[in-house]
């Protein structure tokens, strides 16, 4: 078993009358060989049982589908630049209410920017939405909307020895990104607080895709991460207090 640092442990599915489906997933990417297209042992596809799949065409740049505890997770070598397209995915999906659940840990931290993903789109005007690990080994969202940019930023540190649930979400009633690590609100950095007060995030526009493992810079990969990924899910909407007790539930 898997263990998640101070919340939930990661292995067989703990509660079997619950599914990701039940909460009606945009995007569900699970974790697994039977959901991968190998060539033969790289990942040239994460195929999607919601959703889009995640690709990559260049042999050298394919992530690895390796164990952790008998769990499987994509693991995206830096020096590789490996990385995979979301393929317009997140294009138009980062305009409302929406939730980024995933299962990862990290497996180099101390360096900035050690990206999970992000994608940024410059018409000239600047459109981006990045997660990564800073060298602080704090965690960061940014989302810049018409070239100005918000940030949150956890106060947690996080650790190459652990794995952990990272769920993003914008709350636009409240003008407002959140995040949660280990089923558990953080009290974001009082600089970098995530308030979106200033943005208009309905005018969201992007025409490149967003990379795992990597930033694409206006269809350029660059900023890779050392990272290993569990399952990915993102939702239209903000999941409530027991959607998220389920979903710990289900990954325990």
């Amino acid at each position: 078993m898997l263990s998640i640092q101070n919340k939930i442990s990661i292995g067989s599915v703990g509660d079997a009358a619950f599914s990701p489906l039940d909460l009606s997933p945009s995007l569900w990417l699970e974790s697994g060989n039977v959901h991968y297209t190998l060539d033969p042992t790289n990942i040239s596809s994460w195929n999607a049982t919601v959703g889009n799949d995640a690709t990559q065409s260049v042999s050298i740049e394919r992530p690895s589908d390796i164990l952790i505890s008998s769990k499987s997770f994509v693991q995206f070598d830096e020096t590789n630049k490996e990385h995979l397209d979301m393929n317009s995915f997140f294009n138009a999906t980062l305009s409302g209410d929406f939730t980024t659940y995933y299962i990862i840990k990290p497996d180099t931290l101390g360096i900035n920017f050690q990206f999970v993903l992000g994608e940024l789109y410059v018409t000239p005007i600047q459109f981006h939405y990045y997660h990564y690990f800073h060298s602080d080994n704090t965690f960061y969202v940014e989302f810049n909307i018409n070239n100005t940019t918000i940030k949150a930023q956890t106060t947690t540190a996080f650790s190459t020895a652990n794995t952990y649930i990272i769920e993003v979400n914008h709350d636009t009633a409240a003008q407002q990104i959140n995040i949660y690590v280990n089923g558990v609100k953080e009290t974001l950095d009082a600089t970098n607080n995530g308030d979106t007060s200033t943005i208009d995030t309905s005018t969201w526009s992007s025409d490149v895709n967003m990379f795992l493992g990597a930033r694409n810079n206006n269809g350029v990969d660059d900023l890779h991460g050392d990272n290993s990924l569990g399952d990915i899910l993102f939702f239209d909407k903000l999941l409530t207090a027991q959607d998220r007790a389920d979903l710990g539930n289900f990954y325990a």
